[in-house]
């Protein structure tokens, strides 16, 4: 009986151990696997480096604008305003290091603004940002492109800036702090050539930018309708979440 327990014991131990062994011996291969496509992407075709120059236009689908009269907590379901078909625009800077990998620095502006009632005074009011995006992404070109249809896919990090503002009747609040964000994104794209130095390029980009900001309303009384409100001047938080799918419309000019 005892006998027949060790054996169990080792062929489970055995048979463990292979598996253990082969999934590093697997994970092994897959890292040599990916380096190595690395390097051939890097050193296959012409290895002539190459620059251009963008400036694009973009949509975004929706974002959201959570205001000052509402308390924000990472741990609730919060209120917020929905800002959606939002329109920016953009330049960036594109280093082909090789035909398969390219790095691209670039800066983008998106504004957005909403008209809503006042929660508490009941009386219209008005929200609204600029967000402006800097990026540093990477880019690697797919094997199946060909010398007019480029298509490739890419992600990188993001610097976030967002002046954002609220509004009552003849009264606009001002900036007190606005720290900056970080983030990351990732992209999908096509680049065609229509001419050998100029191309269009379309691309899908997934991000989600959140800022929080802190203003302030510089007088404590306003008059509309013939009545006067009484609003607070101590410095109040807002919160903007561009949450949308982004879509890129870009012309490209290769300067060398």
């Amino acid at each position: 009986m005892t006998v027949t327990i060790s054996i169990s014991v080792y062929k489970i131990f055995k048979g463990v151990t292979k598996k253990l062994l082969l999934s590093f011996l697997n994970k092994r291969l897959f890292l040599f696997f990916f380096f190595n496509l690395f390097i051939y992407s890097y050193f296959s075709f012409s290895q002539e480096s190459s620059l251009s120059v963008s400036l694009k236009g973009n949509y975004t689908t929706t974002s959201r604008y959570y205001p000052s009269t509402v308390i924000i907590t990472s741990y609730s379901f919060e209120e917020y305003y929905s800002i959606d078909n939002l329109w920016g625009y953009g330049i960036e800077t594109r280093y082909n290091i090789s035909d398969y990998i390219a790095l691209g620095l670039s800066a983008e502006c998106i504004s957005g603004k909403i008209d809503y009632t006042h929660p508490t005074l009941r009386i219209p009011a008005k929200a609204g940002y600029d967000m402006f995006l800097f990026e540093l992404n990477g880019y690697y070109y797919m094997p199946l492109s060909t010398e007019s249809f480029k298509f490739y896919i890419g992600g990188g990090i993001n610097l976030d800036y967002c002046n954002s503002y609220e509004e009552l009747p003849s009264i606009k609040s001002q900036l007190v702090s606005a720290p900056l964000n970080t983030g990351i994104q990732v992209i999908s794209g096509v680049e065609y050539f229509f001419m050998k130095d100029l191309s269009i390029r379309l691309e899908m980009k997934f991000r989600d930018p959140i800022v929080e900001n802190e203003c302030q309303y510089t007088t404590s009384r306003i008059l509309y309708n013939n009545r006067v409100y009484n609003i607070s001047t101590k410095p109040f938080k807002s919160k903007v979440n561009i949450d949308g799918v982004v879509f890129d419309l870009s012309v490209a000019y290769k300067v060398f």
